[in-house]
């Protein structure tokens, strides 16, 4: 899945995946956890998606993945 998907999706995975092992850590029965981690990944999504600093980085990617093919 990591290799087929934009950057902004990629960090909120790896929130999310953080937020998880707190969870976990803390004892949230996995019920909770899944509505939990459901709502931080749609809070994510809406305070990322037009994050400047999230357009800079997908084009360095974009940059970075085109210079790759041409070598």
């Amino acid at each position: 899945m990591r290799y087929y998907t934009d950057l902004l999706h990629l960090v909120i995975l790896n929130n999310l995946q953080n937020i998880n092992v707190e969870l976990i850590e803390e004892k949230v029965p996995q019920s909770e956890r899944l509505i939990r981690l459901n709502n931080s990944a749609r809070r994510q999504m809406k305070v990322l998606k037009d994050n400047k600093n999230i357009k800079k980085l997908e084009l360095l990617q974009k940059q970075v993945n085109e210079e790759l093919l041409i070598d």
